[in-house]
């Protein structure tokens, strides 16, 4: 009966290991790299455009206050920030960083939440798909120069995640009081 406790113990002191929180002044940035969308499809799965590519925007948001909450979280989409916009194109390159700053508290994770559409300037937008691009917080770095960028990985897709993917990766690093709250160098969306 003790070893099995001690193995839960162990088990679960692991577990809450990987959800420690980190105090700021710090950042995360997100690097949106692509979004693949070869079949050029809406979230129901039929064509942005019969005679051409997709016109994509993509608005969003760094969710650090409740990156655990259901869609859309916990700002409106009516507040979302315009992180990227092409037109007639299934395959964007984006190399985009997002950026947010957390100036006091501290955060175990941050979400990434992008919503894209495609643009129809003669009727409504339609609904691509939407995005959630968990970062968990670890392995903060002392500074920005001492930050390494992270493997690339991709978001969760919410409607065709088979079929329409887009990657990323992140880095994490503390910034001074004074720097919070202030546009990074070479950042190119902050939410």
């Amino acid at each position: 009966m003790a070893y099995s406790f001690r193995i839960f113990l162990l088990i679960f002191g692991l577990f809450l290991s990987g959800c420690e929180a980190v105090e700021g002044p710090l950042r995360v940035e997100l690097d949106l790299r692509r979004l693949n969308n070869s079949y050029a499809l809406l979230q129901n799965g039929q064509q942005c455009d019969l005679t051409s590519a997709c016109d994509m925007r993509i608005k969003g948001y760094l969710d650090t206050d409740s990156p655990l909450d259901a869609w859309p979280g916990s700002k409106p989409l009516a507040t979302w920030t315009k992180v990227f916009e092409k037109d007639n194109d299934n395959i964007p390159i984006i190399n985009k960083i997002v950026s947010r700053d957390v100036c006091r508290g501290d955060i175990t994770r941050a979400n990434l939440r992008l919503l894209v559409v495609d643009v129809d300037s003669l009727t409504k937008n339609d609904l691509i798909e939407q995005f959630e691009c968990m970062v968990p917080v670890e392995n903060v770095a002392s500074g920005m120069a001492r930050a390494t960028w992270s493997t690339e990985r991709a978001c969760d897709a919410t409607f065709n995640p088979a079929r329409i993917r887009l990657n990323f990766r992140y880095r994490v690093f503390h910034i001074t009081l004074d720097e919070c709250g202030r546009p990074p160098a070479g950042a190119t969306a902050k939410t």
